[in-house]
C-alpha cells in the first residue's frame, strides 16, 4: 500500500488510476460527465461511471451489470485499454 493511500486497492491495477469522485445532493451526474470532458480535453481517455451507466469516453459499456462486480470490471476493461483516468459519480446509501 502506498503511504498516501488510505485503503488497499480493491483490485490489481486500481492504484494506477487518477479518479475524480463526485458526491453531493444535486448535479452529480452532470458534474461527473463534465469532469470526464475536461480530462478528455486534456488528452486523457476516461472511464465514466454514473447513474447513466458505464462509458469509455462517450462510448457506453452496455454489457456490464450495475453492481460492484460490474464497477470493478469497468475499471479492468479501461485499464486493459491503457486508460488510467476515471470520473465516478458517488452515491451514499443509507439503510434505516
Amino acid at each position: 500500500m502506498q503511504p498516501d493511500r488510505p485503503t488497499t486497492p480493491p483490485f490489481s491495477g486500481a492504484e494506477r488510476f487518477f479518479t475524480i469522485g463526485t458526491t453531493g445532493t444535486n448535479g452529480k451526474t452532470s458534474t461527473t460527465w463534465m469532469h470526464a470532458a475536461i480530462l478528455r480535453a486534456w488528452g486523457k481517455p476516461t472511464l465514466v461511471i454514473s447513474t447513466l451507466g458505464y462509458a469509455i469516453d462517450e462510448t457506453p459499456i452496455t454489457d456490464l451489470p450495475r453492481s460492484l462486480s460490474g464497477f470493478y470490471e469497468a475499471f479492468r476493461r479501461a485499464l486493459a485499454l491503457g486508460i488510467e483516468h476515471a470520473a465516478v459519480e458517488v452515491l451514499s446509501l443509507i439503510h434505516i
